[in-house]
């Protein structure tokens, strides 16, 4: 039995469409990870705030909350910086499944144009057929009058 190389083809182009996928929702888990994190300094950042105005001897802790808020704006930079790498990672993930989506949608193109030739001759040769049988009944109509 003989496989249509390009049925192969299209399956593979499908597999890859998914794993082209799969592989972006890795890089939007890890891009929403990443923004949790910045969001939970950022809270936490506010609660120390809010906390250090709160307290009677709030300028002893606006020392010790300074230390710490410096921290974490350094902790912030570099949580950023990886955010900025993991929407780089995300968008070249957009653009490989567009990629592989158009591939796939050029091969079943491809498909469909080539089922629609086939399908245009089948129509042809039976027209033919039938135009054959046509002039046979016409010829012998002619020679029985």
């Amino acid at each position: 039995m003989v496989r249509d190389p390009l049925k192969i083809l299209l399956s593979v182009r499908r597999r890859s469409v998914e794993q082209a996928r799969y592989a972006l929702g890795a890089c939007l888990a890890a891009e929403a990870a990443i923004a949790d994190r910045i969001r939970s300094l950022d809270g936490a950042a506010a609660r120390d705030r809010q906390t250090g105005r709160a307290w009677q001897d709030s300028h002893q802790f606006m020392e010790m909350t300074a230390i710490h808020l410096a921290t974490l704006q350094a902790e912030r930079r570099s949580i950023l910086a990886d955010l900025a790498v993991a929407e780089d990672r995300s968008g070249q993930a957009r653009g490989v499944v567009a990629a592989e989506r158009a591939a796939a949608e050029a091969v079943d193109q491809l498909m469909q144009e080539r089922q629609a030739a086939v399908q245009a001759e089948a129509n042809r040769r039976e027209q033919h057929v039938l135009d054959d049988i046509a002039r046979f009944v016409a010829r012998r109509r002619r020679r029985s009058f």
